[in-house]
């Protein structure tokens, strides 16, 4: 049987068959091998099973982890918003009519959401400075209730002298949170009174009243994740403690 040699070249078309075949042969070879005469090529030694590189595995576990993240941040923004749309939304400085409305607009409106009240006098120049600042307030800050009573209908029967005004109080859960009296508090002026003090006052009551609806559902999201994860990394902590014993 005649082996293959540089004849099997000569004026023939070398070409490459698929994978898993010998790689490199001729037309003219062929037809030798088939009449016997040249001995059949060495089939190519299999392949190696295709194995992704290291960095394309971690890539792909880099991808899943943030999609993830992702989807985690998309869900509480949609959690955020159902509550947001369940919360009362305000926006506006009212006026609380009489004592009679007391109960029903601040002590029991506090149940669902913080409650500004202020308490004035017409023609007090503290007075009228308080109520601007709490009207821009209202304004700016839907989840926050901002009420406004005249001193004769919320105090029956008697009289607040005027260094006791304005009379600021804060309700949360049916509870004063918040109380001041007159504007000693914000300055030596009542000028110092300006809507950003009176937030300042406002928020420094442990959480943030003077935002949005929005804004509030979104706290109280994180804040409710962050108690899961303190509730979980607690439970972890405990059974790492009775596994030890």
């Amino acid at each position: 049987m005649t082996q293959p040699g540089s004849g099997e070249q000569l004026g023939c078309t070398v070409y490459t068959q698929p994978l898993g075949a010998p790689r490199e042969t001729t037309e003219w070879g062929d037809a030798q091998r088939r009449l016997g005469n040249y001995a059949p090529l060495e089939p190519e030694p299999p392949r190696p099973a295709w194995q992704p590189a290291a960095d394309a595995l971690v890539s792909a576990a880099a991808r899943e982890e943030e999609a993830a993240e992702l989807e985690a941040l998309r869900q509480r923004r949609l959690s955020a918003l159902r509550a947001a749309a369940q919360r009362p939304r305000h926006g506006a400085l009212l006026f609380l009519p009489d004592a009679a409305a007391y109960t029903r607009e601040v002590t029991a409106a506090s149940l669902r959401c913080d409650v500004v009240l202020l308490v004035t006098r017409s023609g007090h120049a503290g007075c009228d400075a308080a109520q601007a600042a709490l009207a821009t307030i209202a304004r700016r800050s839907s989840a926050l209730k901002c009420l406004v009573c005249d001193a004769a209908a919320a105090v029956s029967g008697g009289r607040l002298p005027d260094s006791a005004l304005p009379q600021l109080l804060l309700y949360r859960r049916g509870e004063v949170v918040l109380q001041h009296a007159g504007t000693a508090w914000a300055g030596p002026s009542h000028r110092h009174l300006t809507p950003e003090v009176l937030a300042a006052a406002l928020d420094g009551t442990g959480r943030r009243v003077c935002v949005t609806v929005e804004e509030a559902a979104a706290a109280e999201e994180e804040a409710r994740e962050a108690e899961g994860r303190r509730a979980a990394a607690a439970a972890v902590e405990e059974e790492g403690s009775d596994f030890e014993e």
